[in-house]
């Protein structure tokens, strides 16, 4: 399972074309991660949306998808 599917399932107003990159969150806000590889975050310029839309994706460790 990815974040997007755990998030998608729990919290499906957080997604939309109204957040930039699609997700109001980052996976470490939402309570599914210590801390975010978030560059955004880190204040590294870089393009939002694509960065979201990758980290977003992500397989979380221990699910079925992971191993």
């Amino acid at each position: 399972m990815t974040y997007f599917e755990k998030l998608e399932q729990e919290h499906p107003d957080f997604i939309g074309p109204q957040y930039p990159g699609g997700v109001a969150l980052c996976p470490d806000e939402a309570g599914y991660e210590k801390v975010s590889p978030c560059p955004v975050n880190q204040r590294i310029p870089v393009p939002i949306q694509a960065d979201c839309y990758a980290c977003w994706r992500r397989t979380i460790p221990g699910t079925e998808a992971d191993r």
